[in-house]
């Protein structure tokens, strides 16, 4: 079973990234782990949100048939997920920021499309070997 396929590990996975945003972002003060860079905790929202989408995407592939529907429902479920967090910061003394909102949708949009080019790429190459097996058997 190949990990693209394995559902118990992909709904792990992401569970344990949703719940690792959730911590970091609601802590009342954050560690002070990053470097003294501009706009680089905008930099890890979108590191998140494309982990976090592009897990949710290999999750949710095989429940619809487009993928228009499993890159909006993706997209759409992170945004909205984020956007919770954003308010609910305010209950930690830390404030909400649009900015971070806004990273965590760019964020999204390149996992949920990395995911379904990695899919449709991998299809395309299990597609062409077999044809190339059905090619030499004669079929």
């Amino acid at each position: 079973m190949s990990f693209f396929h394995s559902r118990r590990l992909l709904l792990i996975l992401t569970l344990f990234s949703a719940a690792a945003i959730l911590v970091l972002s609601l802590l009342p003060d954050p560690p002070d782990l990053l470097p003294r860079i501009t706009y680089i905790d905008k930099i890890g929202h979108w590191a998140a949100y494309t982990v976090l989408t592009g897990l949710l995407v290999l999750l949710i592939r095989d429940r619809f048939k487009s993928a228009v529907a499993v890159f909006g429902l993706a997209v759409g479920a992170c945004l909205v997920y984020g956007g919770l967090i954003e308010v609910f910061q305010s209950t930690t003394g830390r404030s909400p920021e649009f900015l971070d909102l806004g990273a965590d949708l760019l964020g999204a949009l390149c996992g949920a499309g990395s995911a379904l080019l990695v899919l449709r790429s991998i299809g395309r190459k299990s597609d062409q070997g077999s044809d190339q097996r059905a090619n030499r058997s004669g079929v």
